[in-house]
């Protein structure tokens, strides 16, 4: 079988009986049929046979050998990737240089193989129109609808006190105190909100003050994204947040309701919800690699796809999402560098640089404060 790729032939032979040249004859069975024929016309029609099938073993030798190629030729490959990725991020950069997000751009030249820093002043233009979606750019259009669409059925009151603004900096490049921070509506540039203060406008509201960070983080970035690259590729902080919302909250009174309360539908809104603030969750961690690696240069520092895990990994990368959108903020925005004891000093993993998995659970340095100086497991 493995000879000839063909499926199992039974050659019997009839000992008592020959044919008019002397032969003797066997049988042929095949797919449950038999007939009587010389062995030289059996042989001649297995290779018959033969010829007609396809031949497994060198389809099975081909696949092997793709596999080594494949194998050997990984590394090229995702040094190629990586090369590309660095020239994409170079001219996403040179375009937010290019198209006006500052008006002042100041550059302190320093050592050779340094990277360059820049000081953006932010330009706040009130005439600013966004360009209108390309045609065949769907994600833009379905972007900008959603946010448009949930931004109608919240009350005045809140539209115009969550309206984006102008960033308030101020010369000497101090950031802003705490409470202002967590009171302050969405800016542009947006603000840096490291994980200390996070933590402590969410822990003591119930995650209450996190909606509300959720959403200004989204409205910023959706600016952002309309201003540097004319397209929006977020759904903002009023079509990220507020389907999410409606979802639960109609899962929620459906479940008290018959006969929607017997019935699968209270449950599909929960996953419904579940499954959009995922979605989100995983754009957010995509944009925030692109603006690191724009801003600092190196390798992305999260991986988007831990959104799926289950907790605790997949608060790891929420938190360092947060520090690390904090970080790119306070440098656009020019602002002194403050240490975030939370990030920096006792979850080491939350500012650390980039790590996979099987790091995080061998190297225990980047768990705690405390184990910085353990040794790895393997």
């Amino acid at each position: 079988i493995l000879k000839f790729g063909c499926q199992p032939r039974i050659l019997c032979r009839k000992p008592s009986a020959t044919n008019d040249n002397g032969e003797p004859w066997i049988t042929l069975r095949e797919n449950s049929q038999a007939r009587w024929t010389s062995a030289a016309a059996a042989a001649s029609h297995t290779m018959m046979l033969h010829s007609r099938e396809p031949r497994r073993v060198w389809l099975l030798l081909a696949c092997l050998g793709l596999f080594v190629c494949g194998s050997a030729a990984k590394g090229p490959l995702l040094q190629a990737s990586r090369a590309l990725q660095a020239q994409k991020h170079s001219l996403l950069r040179h375009r937010r240089l290019r198209v006006g997000v500052v008006e002042d751009q100041t550059r302190d030249k320093v050592k050779s193989g340094q990277r360059l820093h820049s000081k953006p002043e932010p330009r706040w233009s009130e005439d600013f129109v966004a360009p209108p979606p390309a045609e065949n750019d769907f994600q833009d259009k379905f972007c900008r609808a959603t946010n448009d669409v949930f931004k109608q059925v919240v009350i005045a009151p809140f539209q115009a006190y969550a309206e984006i603004r102008p960033a308030k900096l101020k010369e000497d490049g101090e950031p802003a105190k705490a409470l202002e921070k967590m009171l302050s509506p969405p800016e542009y540039p947006g603000i840096s909100r490291p994980v200390w203060l996070t933590i402590l406008g969410s822990v003591p509201t119930g995650l209450l003050w996190y909606g509300w960070y959720k959403f200004s983080v989204e409205a910023e970035l959706y600016e952002d994204s309309l201003r540097r690259e004319g397209r929006a590729t977020s759904c903002g902080g009023y079509g990220t947040l507020l389907p999410f919302v409606f979802l639960f909250l109609t899962g929620a009174v459906l479940s008290e309701l018959p006969p929607f309360s017997l019935s699968p539908v209270p449950q599909l809104c929960f996953q419904a919800g579940a499954a959009w603030i995922l979605i989100g969750q995983i754009n957010l961690y995509r944009r925030v690699n692109e603006l690191v690696v724009e801003e600092f240069g190196g390798e992305p520092p999260l991986h988007e796809w831990w959104a799926l895990l289950p907790p605790p990994l997949d608060v790891v990368v929420g938190l360092r999402q947060v520090h690390f959108l904090a970080k790119y903020w306070a440098s656009v925005r020019g602002e002194k560098r403050v240490k975030d004891p939370i990030a920096e000093e006792y979850f080491p993993f939350i500012s650390s640089e980039r790590f996979t998995l099987e790091e995080f659970v061998r190297q225990p340095r980047r768990w705690f404060w405390f184990t910085k100086n353990w040794a790895d497991f393997w």
